[in-house]
């Protein structure tokens, strides 16, 4: 995943001078250069873990690794695979504080579709409906919701189930002009709805809104749903990514053009 210039202010993605697409046949992701930090990164992390510390690479903002997810081959080098109360805990900080910007990372799905939600990424408490409120989170039906909450909610899911046991890219843009969702490169406008908690409920899909994270105190969770987090925490949790992996997760401030993803495709 090589990063190439600035457009119109949105990063491009060039595709790579290798056989892309035979290693996502072989359910592997594309090799990668470290090149992806680029203009606008805050915070960029490749899964690579010292004792207990997730390591950022832009340096600013490390994160904590909680209740033994195994380290696994990723799309460059290390990633984690999550399951049980396994977490990333990356804490809150005013640099999240994003009226717009961008998110984006690759995930591995398992087989098995999750009971309630496989918490993916979240900033969220329970029963509390704050301005910056978010969750990624793989629903029942194995579709990809991505939910921010602000004086409206704004809500996306994928167009279909996610793959499973093969990388997935996965980045999504927030704020103005209004909220974008890529899977693999691939704009997504999923119907439907979207199971987000152990209750039960349920959120509608395709409800944009040009909402951005400022107004959040929680931290970023990886791995595992923080949905009934206390407000300010990172737990309790529900919905663990059992047999789900992550790497190269990354936070910007700048909106990204995903769509170029798609050419390793």
């Amino acid at each position: 995943m090589l990063l190439a210039g600035m457009s119109c202010g949105r990063i491009d993605y060039e595709p790579l001078a290798v056989d892309a697409a035979a290693q996502i046949d072989a359910g592997l992701a594309p090799q990668c250069q470290a090149s992806w930090l680029s203009n606008g990164v805050i915070a960029a992390y490749s899964m690579d873990t010292q004792a207990s510390e997730l390591v950022d690479r832009v340096g600013a903002h490390p994160g904590t690794v909680a209740n033994g997810p195994l380290e696994v081959a990723g799309v460059c080098g290390q990633a984690l695979e999550f399951g049980g109360t396994a977490r990333v805990v990356i804490p809150d900080s005013q640099d999240w504080q994003l009226t717009s910007g961008s998110v984006d990372f690759w995930a591995y799905f398992g087989v098995a579709l999750p009971t309630l939600y496989d918490g993916v990424v979240s900033r969220d408490a329970l029963g509390r409906v704050f301005p910056g409120h978010l969750a990624v989170v793989r629903s029942f039906s194995g579709q990809l919701g991505v939910r921010i909450q602000g004086n409206v909610t704004s809500m996306l899911c994928s167009n279909s189930a996610m793959p499973t046991e093969r990388w997935v890219h996965i980045g999504f843009n927030f704020g103005e002009p209004g909220p974008e969702l890529y899977v693999n490169g691939v704009s997504q406008a999923g119907e439907g709805s979207v199971q987000v908690n152990e209750n039960g409920a349920t959120v509608r899909c395709n409800d944009p809104a040009p909402v951005g994270i400022a107004g959040n105190a929680n931290p970023w969770v990886l791995g595992i749903g923080s949905l009934a987090s206390d407000d300010g925490g990172a737990g309790p949790n529900f919905g663990p990514m059992e047999g789900g992996r992550i790497d190269e997760f990354r936070i910007s401030r700048e909106r990204r053009d995903f769509s170029m993803v798609r050419d390793l495709f």
